[in-house]
């Protein structure tokens, strides 16, 4: 699930995960993450909680939709 919320008044975007499923994977590729620097990439912030059980990867807000959706509406 992913939220849309605000930190140091810039609008970010926070994913949070239904189970622990695929946390550790996400956690590993956070690590890459943190080393990009791209125009074209989503720049990752950090990590946040929610109810001090649930981790949280924070991003920057990106608008118009999520990439799946943009892909299907815009095949070449």
């Amino acid at each position: 699930v992913v939220y849309k919320g605000s930190w140091n008044k810039s609008p970010i975007a926070a994913k949070f995960f239904k189970d622990d499923t695929h946390l550790e994977a996400a956690l590993q590729e956070t690590k890459v993450l943190k080393a990009l620097n791209h125009v074209n990439i989503v720049k990752y912030h950090g990590k946040t909680f929610l109810n001090s059980n649930k981790v949280g990867l924070v991003f920057e807000y990106i608008s118009g939709g999520d990439l799946r959706t943009y892909l299907t509406k815009n095949t070449l």
